[in-house]
């Protein structure tokens, strides 16, 4: 995370971009997911990544400051080495 958040830092979209594609697949969803939560909490709002196997499908919660004993949104991350598809994504949000 220290390396992302460096990067992030120094706006270097591009290095934070190939920074998270060149992890190893069995750790890029986890570390993409804290990314997510850094992200989020960095601009005030309060997130908790509760990702895992058996998540299902709420990988980050985030909680509005004004009411944080509330979700407001449930985030599902994707890590996939391309792109969705809008036939992809309608199936996904089926599930």
């Amino acid at each position: 995370m220290n390396t992302l958040i460096s990067l992030t830092h120094k706006k270097d979209y591009n290095k934070i971009k190939n920074y998270l594609e060149s992890l190893p697949s069995k750790n890029k969803g986890k570390v993409f997911e804290q990314y997510i939560e850094y992200l989020l909490n960095g601009n005030g709002l309060l997130a908790k990544r509760v990702g895992g196997r058996k998540d299902m499908g709420a990988d980050v919660l985030v909680y509005n400051p004004k009411t944080p004993s509330k979700v407001d949104t449930i985030i599902q991350t994707k890590n996939h080495s391309n792109k969705l598809s809008f036939d992809d994504t309608k199936i996904e949000l089926i599930k």
